[in-house]
């Protein structure tokens, strides 16, 4: 479990993740890692990739931002008013291993 001055992220061996604002959800909220649409020839076709398990979870101290890495080289970002992660395509491929926020990370 990943804590912070207002958001709790908890991921399980499943690669759920959940997440639980103390100021604005009653309970904690299940999410999904969405698919992710790789394109083929001249981006006439497109596949869909199943999403990858989860590998790491990065939150800012105020919990505003949520930097999800996933183990197939996908990573993922979830704001604090976001309803599902969204996928970081400029860093598909990227190992990350650290993240750092500016203090001022709201």
């Amino acid at each position: 479990m990943i804590v912070s001055e207002e958001t709790k992220v908890l991921v399980t061996e499943s690669n759920r993740l959940y997440r639980w604002r103390s100021k604005v959800d009653a309970e904690f909220k299940s999410y999904e890692l969405p698919e992710i649409k790789g394109e083929t020839f001249l981006g006439l076709l497109s596949t869909k990739e199943k999403a990858s398990g989860i590998k790491n979870v990065f939150l800012d101290p105020k919990g505003w931002h949520c930097f999800i890495v996933g183990d197939g080289g996908n990573n993922y970002y979830l704001n604090y008013r976001d309803s599902k992660p969204k996928v970081l395509r400029d860093l598909k491929g990227a190992n990350v291993r650290v993240v750092a926020f500016h203090g001022s990370s709201n």
